[in-house]
């Protein structure tokens, strides 16, 4: 038996020959392995986008179902609203005695200004107040007007229940007027616009439409 012979014991054309042989070898080699890291990775970004996916839907549910049960809530919470705002409005009616009326107008209403210790409004702001707040009418308004005249609860100097004042230099005008004892009596709340908030105002012109010149 012929002995092997080495690479150097080659012909150059043997030698060409080997090196093809072994290069396509290695050729292969490589290309298998990059295939098999291919596919490798391949499965991996299939698996994750998977996963991805199963999360984005999984998550979109979860907030699809967060704003149903949101807006049921909120539903909810406003037909309470509506209901304790009709129920308020009822008792409101129901429960609205003078003296009540007065405490809340003056703390609903902001004055017009101080004027020689009292203070004033327009007597249709007041008006007003009373028809879309308290629902009376014009009958009933007279009739809590006289009730706080005969109180002494408001100041008054004809059966309009109004009293002048000189809203500015030259002019005066009959305003609905509430003595300044009268806010202490009924204890308004702090909440409400202070005495000193409203005279620091009290030299500024009030938007009269029906004044008289003296």
């Amino acid at each position: 038996m012929a002995p092997e012979r080495t690479v150097l014991q080659l012909s150059q054309k043997d030698f060409g020959d080997w090196l093809e042989l072994h290069g396509r070898k290695l050729y292969r080699e490589v290309r298998d392995d990059l295939r098999a890291d291919l596919r490798t990775q391949d499965a991996r970004w299939q698996s994750l986008n998977a996963r991805v996916a199963a999360l984005g839907n999984h998550l979109e549910t979860r907030v699809e179902a967060c704003q149903a049960e949101l807006g049921t809530e909120l539903h909810h919470v406003t037909e309470a609203l509506y209901a304790l705002r009709n129920e308020l409005q009822v008792q409101r009616a129901a429960y609205r005695d003078p003296f009540s009326v007065l405490a809340a107008l003056l703390r609903d209403v902001r004055p017009s200004a101080v004027r020689v210790g009292h203070v004033i409004w327009l007597p249709k702001t007041v008006d007003t107040y009373l028809r879309e707040t308290w629902r009376l009418t014009d009958g009933e308004i007279r009739a809590y007007k006289c009730v706080w005249r005969d109180a002494k609860l408001i100041a008054v100097e004809r059966d309009t229940f109004a009293r002048k004042f000189t809203i500015e230099p030259g002019v005066v005008a009959y305003m609905f007027a509430v003595p300044t004892r009268v806010l202490d009596l009924f204890r308004i709340e702090p909440g409400s616009v202070s005495l000193a908030q409203i005279e620091s105002h009290a030299d500024k012109p009030i938007p009269v439409s029906n004044s008289t010149s003296t």
